[in-house]
C-alpha cells in the first residue's frame, strides 16, 4: 500500500507541476472541450487491458451514487441507486479491500449492472484527518483556452522489417523503442522457430499477441538441397525428411502466430533429373505445403532470388498459376527490379497484375564487373530515388519488406525514413 500511496503522490505532483508550468508559460489553463475517445490512440490496440470508452458505458452520462460500502452495503445500494436513483457508478474508499466480503460486494455490484470506479483514498500530506482535503480554486474567464481535438496518426501498416541472427524477438522490439511508429510486423528466419522448444515459443507468443506484431516466417535460407531442405524428390530419404522439418516448423510458426510463410528455390539438380521432373515435383511439393499454411490460414509467399530456377517475373507468374492455390503468392524482390529495368519497362502490366503481396525492400549491388552479386544492399544508398519512388508506387497497398543488410541500427533507421519520405 505504500507503495501505490507513494506512487499516486509522485503522479499527483507531477501533473501539478506540469500544469502550473504550462500555466506560466502562456498565461492560460488548458481544457478539453470534447469528451476523450481511448480507442483512437494508435497504440489502443495493443493494450491487453483498455480503458473504458463511452460505449462501456452505453453512451450515456452516468452520475455517482455512493462512496462508501461500510456496514450493510445492499441497504445502500438499494437506498442510493435505487430509491433515490441518484446514479450507477459506485465510487468506493480503499478500505473495501480489507473486508473479508469483498467477493461478496463485487458480485452484488455487477449483478445490479453497477459501475465500480476506482477506490480512493487518503493521500499524505493532504491534511489531516479524514480520507481527503477540499481546496478552493478561482480562476478567471479569460485565461482558459480550450484544448482542440486532435486525433493522433494511426501507426503504419504493411511495413515490415527482416529480422536476422536474433535470439528473441521480443527482445529485438524492446531494442527499437520506435518500432511500431515505423513497422507493425517482422520476418524471421525459420531456424528461430524449428531450434526452439514449443514451451519456449508459446511463451514468447503472449507478449507478441498483446503488442498485435504481425510475423512471417522464412525458409529460404534453409531450401538449399544439401544439406538443409529440399523442394524437389530427387531423394526420397531427404525429400521425406525435408518435409518433415517443414511440417513441424510450420506447426510451431502456428503456435507464435505466424500468418504467413515465405519459401523460394533452388538451384536445378545436375544429374538424373530432367528439368520438367524438377519442375513436377517442385509444384506437387509447393501445393502441398499450402495445403499445410492453410491449416493455420496462412499464406505462403514465394520469393525470386538470383540463381535460383525462377529468375523472372514471367516465370514466376507462371509457377504461380501451376501451383494454382488460393494461399500462394509471389514475393518479389526491389534489388532485383532494379537490376532489370528493361524487363519492368516490357511489362508494366505485369508488375501491377502479380498476385502479390508484400514487396523486399532493398537495392542491387554489383561487382568489379558490372554483375550483379547481392540483392540485400541498404536502400537509401541507392542513388535514384526517383526510380524507388515509381516502383514504390505499382506495389502501392502491398507490404513493403526492408530487406537490407544493415551494419548498424543507423542505416536501419536511414533506410525506413528513405522510405516514408518518398510518398
Amino acid at each position: 500500500m505504500r507503495k501505490l500511496v507513494l506512487l499516486f503522490c509522485c503522479l499527483l505532483c507531477g501533473s501539478v507541476l506540469y500544469s502550473q508550468a504550462t500555466w506560466l508559460t502562456d498565461n492560460k489553463i488548458r481544457v478539453y472541450n470534447h469528451l476523450m475517445d481511448p480507442r483512437l490512440h494508435p497504440d489502443d490496440n495493443r493494450r491487453t487491458v483498455k480503458p473504458p470508452d463511452a460505449k462501456v458505458f452505453g453512451n450515456k452520462i452516468r452520475f455517482m451514487a455512493l462512496r462508501s460500502l461500510e456496514d450493510d452495503y445492499r441497504m445502500k445500494l438499494d437506498q442510493y441507486t435505487r430509491q433515490h436513483a441518484l446514479g450507477d457508478i459506485i465510487w468506493p474508499s480503499y478500505t473495501l479491500l480489507y473486508r473479508s466480503d469483498l467477493p461478496e460486494i463485487v458480485r452484488e455490484i455487477k449483478n445490479r449492472d453497477l459501475y465500480l470506479f476506482d477506490l480512493w483514498g487518503y493521500v499524505p500530506g493532504s491534511g489531516p484527518g479524514g480520507y481527503w482535503q477540499q481546496f478552493r480554486v478561482f480562476l478567471e474567464e479569460e485565461s482558459i483556452e480550450e484544448i482542440p481535438l486532435i486525433i493522433p496518426e494511426p501507426n503504419p501498416s504493411g511495413r515490415g522489417l527482416v529480422l536476422r541472427n536474433i535470439t528473441s524477438i521480443r527482445e529485438e522490439i524492446l531494442l527499437r523503442p520506435e518500432f511500431f511508429q515505423h513497422f507493425d510486423r517482422v520476418v524471421v528466419d525459420w531456424e528461430y522457430f524449428h531450434q526452439r522448444e514449443r514451451d519456449a515459443i508459446q511463451e514468447e507468443a503472449g507478449w507478441i499477441k498483446r503488442q498485435g506484431l504481425k510475423i512471417a516466417g522464412d525458409f529460404s535460407s534453409g531450401i538449399n538441397l544439401f544439406p538443409d531442405l529440399r523442394l524437389v524428390k530427387n531423394d526420397t530419404a531427404a525429400y521425406d525428411h525435408s518435409q518433415m522439418i517443414i511440417r513441424e516448423t510450420i506447426d510451431k510458426m502456428a503456435l507464435n502466430g505466424v500468418d504467413e510463410i515465405i519459401l523460394t528455390s533452388h538451384k536445378m539438380i545436375e544429374n538424373n533429373f530432367t528439368r520438367d521432373q524438377f519442375r513436377e515435383s517442385m509444384i506437387y511439393t509447393l501445393r502441398e505445403i499450402c495445403n499445410d499454411a492453410r491449416k493455420y490460414e496462412m499464406k505462403v509467399h514465394f520469393r525470386i532470388l538470383p540463381g535460383k530456377y525462377t529468375r523472372s517475373l514471367t516465370q514466376a507468374t507462371e509457377l504461380v498459376n501451376s501451383v494454382d492455390k488460393p494461399n500462394f503468392y509471389l514475393a518479389p524482390s526491389m534489388g532485383l527490379l532494379l537490376d532489370r529495368p528493361d524487363e519492368t519497362d516490357r511489362n508494366p502490366d505485369l508488375l501491377q497484375n502479380l498476385k502479390s503481396d508484400i514487396l523486399f525492400v532493398s537495392a542491387p549491388d554489383y561487382d568489379i564487373q558490372g554483375k550483379i552479386w547481392n540483392i540485400n544492399k541498404p536502400v537509401h544508398t541507392y542513388p535514384d530515388k526517383e526510380e524507388l519512388k515509381n516502383l514504390l508506387q505499382v506495389y502501392l497497398g502491398k507490404a513493403y519488406i526492408l530487406d537490407g543488410i544493415y551494419k548498424n541500427s543507423d542505416e536501419e533507421y536511414m533506410d525506413i525514413t528513405t522510405m516514408e519520405n518518398l510518398f
